[in-house]
């Protein structure tokens, strides 16, 4: 018997010796991951570093047959862009004449699979998805849908490919017959505001990239915040997640970057930190954590007034500074 309660005694401490060593693994992991995240950059740039790695997908999944979202503005059409896998659906506005004088918005939604129903509508002023601020100001307005989006070519490949396909979108819509070249912005929110920022490090886009609340750090939130649940990638491998995340190749931004967050989803620490690693490279970023804001009530107000600051005919992004009265006047 007593022999009897030896062997369970030590079968539990073995136990918990097992789970506490794996705890103790796994801590571990995202503390390395996270700090060589906020080490040293990538070596070399995100567009070069895309030349030299293919990424490793566990996964091939597209969202679904679910073709583009029915058209519901008068300005709007059905278009297609070129990409290395083929042609890509997207809604845009209509070419008007050849005078390249408009202002053009390339706009990616949040969460995944695609452009969102109601794009065109005014939406809850506490969590507007749509693009009405800038469609009715008469802004050459384009969304893309990208690879495994809307019955496109390719599959998910969660902040990777998807950030190839926004570049060949930004030469796009810079030789619309209509458009300014010199006025063309991207701009995007959520896990749209990551794929816009990531874009930044890709290629120049003279008038500026707008990511409202796209994440960082995607060691944080892969390792630290346990993931979206729907990448395809293997998220032990440090390459993968550290090729997917801002932080990693900040001082190869391209373009003038302003980030909005409002202050209940904001990483103030994550921020300064790519703040001080695009100040030391001489790149321009610069980001607003707005008081009283979250990651959604942000959008209208700050939508309008960064669409007001283009009418006005004003060059460039709006100063940071601005955001916070703008969103207090709302």
């Amino acid at each position: 018997m007593k022999r009897k309660w030896i062997v369970i005694i030590f079968s539990v401490f073995g136990g918990v010796v097992l789970v506490c060593g794996g705890v103790i693994t796994a801590a571990a992991y995202m503390v390395y991951s996270t700090v060589q995240e906020l080490g040293e950059p990538w070596p070399v740039s995100l567009r070069e570093a895309h030349q030299q790695h293919q990424t490793v997908l566990l996964k091939s999944e597209s969202f679904g047959p679910e073709p583009l979202p029915p058209l519901t503005h008068p300005s709007l059409e059905y278009t297609s862009y070129e990409t290395e896998l083929g042609e890509m659906g997207a809604i845009a506005s209509k070419v008007e004449g050849n005078n390249r004088n408009r202002p053009a918005i390339i706009w990616d939604f949040g969460g995944f699979g695609g452009i969102s129903s109601g794009y065109a509508q005014v939406g809850d002023p506490e969590n507007d998805q749509g693009i009405s601020q800038f469609l009715d100001r008469g802004f050459v307005v384009y969304l893309p849908a990208v690879r495994g989006e809307h019955m496109n070519p390719g599959v998910f490949e969660c902040f990777y490919g998807e950030v190839d396909d926004l570049v060949r979108v930004i030469e796009r819509v810079s030789q619309r017959p209509d458009v300014d070249p010199k006025r063309v912005y991207l701009m995007g929110h959520s896990t749209g505001g990551t794929n816009v920022l990531l874009a930044s490090m890709m290629t120049d886009i003279p008038a500026g990239v707008v990511s409202f609340g796209g994440a960082i750090s995607m060691s944080k939130i892969v390792v630290l915040g346990g993931g979206y649940g729907v990448e395809p990638y293997d998220t032990s491998s440090l390459d993968e997640v550290h090729l997917r995340s801002p932080m990693k190749f900040a001082p190869y931004i391209q373009s003038p970057v302003l980030y909005i967050e409002g202050e209940d989803h904001a990483d103030d620490f994550i921020l300064q930190r790519m703040k001080r690693e695009t100040t030391d490279a001489g790149v321009p970023f610069e980001y607003r954590i707005i008081r009283g804001g979250d990651h959604y009530n942000i959008l209208a107000p700050l939508k309008t007034f960064i669409a007001d600051h283009i009418s006005s005919g004003k060059p460039g992004l709006p100063d940071a500074d601005e955001l916070q009265r703008a969103f207090f006047d709302r």
